[in-house]
């Protein structure tokens, strides 16, 4: 749990890459490298930071592919400026900003919880979430961690400007 809580705050973008050592099939599904057991930890990392670097000049290739198209279906203010995938992904955010509602606690903090019920075929019972948004130096902040690990902002923020 520890370890989650210190990269709770780290922007991955929700990528990730996984060895063998872990003892998980994400190796054999996402960017499998030639880390084997056998391997000493100098080997693994030597091959693990080489399989980041070919993954992250590859992605940074697609995003400027992706960036430099041009968009004939999109008529929204940030489609000139985003990829279509960070343009769905603001869509979606805007879209889901109605579905909550605020309690302003101070000048400065909000809490933020879902209002409408999203549909579920779960068996497990549903707890509300309670999300705190802060202002600080003239910027919310979300308990979420969503804008610090996409970029982009968080329901619970678009919430706030749009109701306070």
């Amino acid at each position: 749990w520890f370890a989650f809580f210190k990269r709770k705050g780290v922007r991955h973008f929700e990528n990730y890459t996984n060895t063998p050592h872990e003892g998980t099939m994400n190796a054999l599904k996402y960017c499998s490298s030639p880390a084997l057991p056998c391997h000493s930890l100098l080997q693994t990392h030597q091959v693990i930071t080489f399989q980041d670097e070919k993954k992250q000049v590859m992605m940074e290739k697609e995003s400027m592919v992706e960036f430099l198209k041009k968009k004939v279906w999109s008529s929204t203010a940030p489609s000139k400026y985003v990829t279509t995938i960070a343009e769905s992904i603001l869509i979606n955010t805007m879209a889901q900003v109605e579905s909550y509602a605020s309690l302003k606690v101070s000048d400065v903090k909000y809490l933020v919880t879902r209002s409408v019920e999203k549909p579920s075929d779960s068996l497990l019972p549903k707890f509300r979430r309670m999300y705190v948004v802060v202002m600080e130096d003239k910027c919310l902040k979300c308990s979420c961690k969503f804008h610090e690990r996409n970029g982009l902002p968080c329901p619970h923020t678009g919430h706030v400007m749009k109701k306070h």
